[in-house]
C-alpha cells in the first residue's frame, strides 16, 4: 500500500491516472452511443482515422484538442456529420 501512496505523489503517474479516468468514460459513452444509433461501420472508420491526428498530435500539450479537430474534418470529409 505504501508502494501505491508514493506513486500516486509522482506528477506523472497523477496525470496519467486522470487521463486514463478520463478516456475510460469518454470510450464507455462514445459506445453507448455508436451501439444505440448502429454506427459500428463509422467507429471503425473513425478509428483509423483518428491514428494520423495522434500521431500529428505526438508531443503538443493539447494533444486531445488536436484529435478531436481531426475526428471532426474526417467526419466532415465522410459526409457523416448528417447522423449525428
Amino acid at each position: 500500500m505504501d508502494h501505491l501512496w508514493r506513486s500516486l505523489q509522482s506528477p506523472l503517474f497523477r496525470r496519467a491516472l486522470a487521463e486514463a479516468v478520463l478516456i475510460g468514460g469518454l470510450c464507455g459513452a462514445v459506445g453507448v452511443h455508436v451501439l444505440l444509433r448502429r454506427l459500428a461501420f463509422f467507429a471503425h472508420a473513425a478509428a483509423h482515422a483518428a491514428f494520423p491526428g495522434v500521431v500529428a498530435a505526438e508531443g503538443l500539450p493539447v494533444a486531445t484538442a488536436t484529435t478531436a479537430v481531426e475526428q471532426l474534418l474526417s467526419a466532415l470529409g465522410n459526409g457523416e456529420t448528417n447522423q449525428v
